[in-house]
């Protein structure tokens, strides 16, 4: 059976109350009256209801429609997408971002005819924001596939890692620098190694290669896991730069360090200390094609 409950009145002995939203709207307990009243007829087995606004009946209609169900789909589409987002551009990978395009989509569509039908340039605005979205995350996820460089190897080319270490036998070495020939990258690495190996002196050691570390058994004072700036560590603009930089010279100050060797590529960054310490503080040495050293010279930024 349907209601129909009367909720047009202006309110003129509640003036008070009235001048900003609807009789109805009145809040009793924190619920507004209307609720109050639905949930009375409710109680008497009436749920299909009919209001009958009028005086500010927006009001009325935009609080049912955060009630509604189709509200909360919504709701849950647009956060689980932005929470999937979040996740990926975090993580540097886009697989979620592409396939959330078309879902994202098709639910617009529907809401779009239910509720916006003759707004056509919702509509146009939906159709290009799809086509542009997919074009663009297809060519970079899909075409490039940033992040999924391995997908492109001959797994057949691999390598025995444990030619670096005991602890990685049973291990295949592939590169996605060398495909062709992995024994290039085994060769420089090796040659890297030998010389950080060789060096007494406290180190500190930046790279991507994480194993290294562990098959020089020894603690490299890396202030980072990986080094990929925005991701894994503030840029030099971003608000927490200067905390960041304070971690990373209190790292070198801790481990009493004399000098940083950078193993080249750093997917993410080329400029690892030069936006820490200031030029005066770092003297460079190019001692390999993929091995640079950076002596630590007295400076105010390594003072104290």
């Amino acid at each position: 059976m349907k209601t129909i409950i009367l909720a047009g009145g202006y309110g003129t002995r509640i003036a008070e109350y009235t001048q900003k939203i609807p009789k109805p709207m009145i809040k009793i307990g924190g619920i507004p009256l209307l609720t109050h009243i639905m949930r009375l007829f409710k109680s008497y087995g009436h749920n299909e209801f009919i209001i009958a606004a009028g005086y500010k009946k927006k009001i009325i209609q935009d609080y049912k429609y955060l009630k509604h169900n189709d509200f909360l789909i919504v709701l849950a589409l647009v956060s689980s997408a932005f929470a999937l987002i979040a996740h990926q551009l975090m993580t540097i990978n886009g697989i979620f971002i592409f396939f959330l395009i078309p879902i994202l989509a098709g639910f617009s569509h529907i809401y779009f005819l239910k509720y916006f039908k003759n707004k056509n340039y919702i509509l146009y605005f939906l159709i290009f924001l799809s086509i542009v979205s997919t074009a663009h995350y297809g060519n970079k996820y899909i075409n490039k596939r940033d992040f999924m460089d391995l997908s492109k190897l001959n797994i057949n080319n691999g390598i025995d890692a444990k030619i670096f270490d005991k602890k990685m036998s049973g291990l295949k070495w592939i590169t996605t620098l060398y495909p062709n020939n992995p024994k290039t990258e085994i060769s420089n690495l090796l040659e890297a190694i030998d010389i950080i190996k060789k060096d007494s002196r406290n180190k500190m050691l930046a790279t991507d290669y994480q194993f290294i570390s562990v098959v020089m058994s020894t603690y490299d004072y890396s202030p980072n896991k990986y080094w990929y700036k925005h991701h894994a560590y503030p840029s030099v603009k971003h608000k927490y730069f200067e905390i960041y930089k304070k971690f990373f010279i209190k790292k070198l100050k801790e481990g009493k360090i004399k000098i940083v060797y950078i193993i080249k590529p750093l997917w993410g960054d080329d400029n690892v200390l030069e936006s820490i310490l200031a030029s005066e503080c770092t003297t460079k040495i190019t001692l390999t094609d993929i091995l640079d050293g950076y002596l630590l010279q007295k400076c105010e930024d390594l003072a104290g």
